[in-house]
């Protein structure tokens, strides 16, 4: 006769990392999503980015994100790719998660987007300014398994890109301001 089994609950380092996978998984979705509505086809790296983010993989992540970066022409010495325009913002989100994982302690990391999550009540928008107030809550209000929350920055309102990219993510939930607005 065997004994009771044992359950041990994942470490605050393992759930981080299974929600930065599907946070991956669930923006390069959204990126197909918008491949198919744009009809634009997804340029390779921005495949190969999310196949890092799937596997966990920092270092590929960071490099192919800072190959990207050169070509958002959303920074200071780079380039204009039209071509990542329609994918730009999901992989900005999506490597801003990955980043705050790598770079925060877990369990302090879970702590902090809960506390901020926890806050909101039903319907509320929460909008972050700082890299950490903005992907921290992100990465946990796309993986929990409570009615997701509407996240935005601010500081991105001014791009149509992002606009964009906010009524893709958001769909009928949200009303983002039209580009004349």
């Amino acid at each position: 006769m065997m004994g009771p089994v044992s359950r041990s609950t994942p470490s605050p380092e393992r759930i981080v990392a299974t929600k930065v996978g599907q946070f991956g998984r669930k923006r390069r979705d959204l990126v197909h999503g918008i491949a198919r509505r744009s009809q634009k086809e997804i340029p390779p790296e921005v495949e190969k980015f999310f196949d890092a983010v799937e596997a966990g993989n920092w270092t590929e992540i960071d490099t192919l994100w800072k190959e990207m970066a050169k070509r958002s022409g959303q920074y200071d010495g780079s380039a204009h790719s039209p071509e990542l325009d329609p994918f730009w913002c999901a992989v900005l989100e999506t490597y801003g998660a990955a980043e705050q994982a790598h770079e925060w302690p877990a369990q302090k990391l879970l702590d902090y987007g809960e506390s901020i999550l926890a806050s909101l009540r039903p319907g509320m928008v929460y909008v972050g300014g700082t890299d950490e107030g903005r992907f921290i809550p992100t990465l946990l209000n796309e993986t929990s398994e409570t009615e997701p929350h509407i996240v935005l920055t601010q500081n991105a309102l001014a791009d149509g890109r992002y606009l964009e990219y906010v009524r893709s993510t958001y769909g009928d939930r949200f009303t983002a301001p039209t580009d004349e607005d």
